[in-house]
């Protein structure tokens, strides 16, 4: 019996560690998706106008 609940303590802490780095990983994926669409699209985006991309400029790209 006592095998059996340090199995199931094993496997909740290795349960904790996977959703702690997954979170990690959600989190600055979600931070890099707001900076650049935050900053690249809205507030950086005079300065990307000049970029030629697809027929139009980069600006717009970063903004869709």
């Amino acid at each position: 019996m006592a095998d059996h609940t340090t199995k199931a303590a094993q496997t909740a802490e290795a349960d904790k560690g996977y959703w702690r780095a997954n979170v990690r990983i959600i989190l600055v994926s979600l931070v890099i998706w707001a900076v650049v669409s935050f900053g690249f699209g809205i507030l950086l985006r005079p300065m990307l106008s000049g970029i030629a991309v697809g027929g139009t400029d980069l600006g717009f790209w970063f903004a869709q």
